[in-house]
């Protein structure tokens, strides 16, 4: 019982840490035995996860708070932003990029394609992944019609990349 209770003690132990505790400690042998080097290990392993998921959950809630503040931004300005995953459709809209495209600031269409949108500035889009496009961006006005309105659109496309890689782009217009 003294070598076989304490690896039933570690083994329930470690079925806790699986199931999420892993402010679970070890008790018991703590001597130069191959049991208390295994009770120290392991304790020293659940501290070291427990400080790694607190670390994470820190950054979670700092990410989380970026996040908050980015998209208050976004709706402040009057300027329309629009973000694109590296296929061309929308992860992001603001409320001006709603109402100057879509008529209406109810809900944005994520998920759908740029070019079911607004053709003229996915082909800008396009444009902004060629090499030849001064680091993947474009300027150009648009011209839209709206309700039976033609609108005149200011329009910037920046290519976000990760190396030489694009992984979604970032597009600012204004009604002039």
């Amino acid at each position: 019982d003294r070598q076989v209770q304490p690896l039933y003690d570690l083994v329930g132990a470690a079925q806790r840490v699986g199931a999420g505790n892993y402010a679970i400690r070890v008790e018991g042998r703590f001597g130069t035995d191959e049991i208390g080097l295994l009770n120290r290990a392991f304790n020293r392993m659940t501290q070291q996860i427990e400080g790694q998921t607190a670390a994470l959950v820190r950054a979670n809630l700092q990410i989380d708070e970026r996040r908050a503040f980015m998209e208050a931004v976004l709706e402040s300005v009057t300027a329309g932003v629009i973000s694109l995953d590296a296929a061309g459709c929308v992860r992001l809209m603001n409320s001006s990029a709603q109402k100057l495209l879509l008529g209406r600031s109810d809900g944005a269409p994520v998920g759908q394609a740029l070019a079911e949108i607004s053709p003229q500035i996915a082909a800008m889009v396009a444009e902004s992944n060629d090499d030849r496009s001064g680091g993947g961006v474009v300027q150009h006005g648009v011209q839209s019609e709206r309700g039976g309105e033609l609108l005149t659109l200011a329009v910037k496309v920046t290519a976000n990349r990760t190396g030489k890689t694009i992984t979604g782009h970032v597009i600012t217009f204004e009604d002039i």
